[in-house]
């Protein structure tokens, strides 16, 4: 593993890990079971104790491997801080037991424990950066394509920041009201 995979995706030690599982709950996890699901608001900070979790981006008919966790390394990215949606999916590959974290909890271990809180936060936002290094992590434009407040916003994301994003539709017909919201 390179220094680089090693800080996007660390191991914690036995003692850092009795300690993030002092802030949650130890549970069995199956072969094929879904802890996050994309779209999840807040999902859950989890530590894999043993067995293997995959993290993949679901896609039309195949999905994206971006990472497998075993024993000592854990989930997540900055969403899992700001309360954001998942951009990725969280499948049990070999069942096995986690410790899982709700996003409180995750906050209140950041703040209190500042060696884990370190790891978590360099790791979070590499990964965030490899998402959107391999196109994986993207900005979502919410608006109607008849808004010139939307439109505005999608020419300056390509052309200006040349964000990789994807734009959603809020109508099909010409609207006389518009809004831009952020999820």
């Amino acid at each position: 593993m390179t220094e680089t995979s090693e800080r996007t995706y660390p191991r914690l030690t036995q003692p850092q890990v009795a300690r993030v599982a002092a802030h949650g709950r130890v549970r069995a996890t199956a072969a094929g079971e879904l802890l996050i699901r994309q779209g999840d608001r807040a999902p859950a900070f989890f530590v894999v104790l043993s067995g293997r979790v995959e993290i993949v981006r679901p896609g039309q008919g195949e999905d994206t491997l971006i990472v497998s966790y075993e024993a000592g390394q854990f989930n997540g990215e900055m969403n899992l801080l700001t309360g954001r949606r998942s951009l990725v999916q969280a499948r049990v590959s070999e069942a096995g037991e986690i410790i899982e974290l709700d996003r409180e909890h995750l906050l209140e271990l950041v703040q209190r424990d500042a060696e884990i809180g370190e790891i978590l936060m360099r790791a979070f936002i590499l990964r965030r950066v490899e998402l959107i290094a391999r196109g994986l992590g993207e900005v979502v434009l919410l608006g109607s394509l008849f808004c010139a407040g939307t439109l505005r916003v999608r020419s300056f994301s390509v052309a200006i920041v040349s964000l990789t994003h994807s734009s959603i539709s809020t109508a099909t017909a010409m609207s006389s009201s518009c809004s831009i919201d952020s999820t």
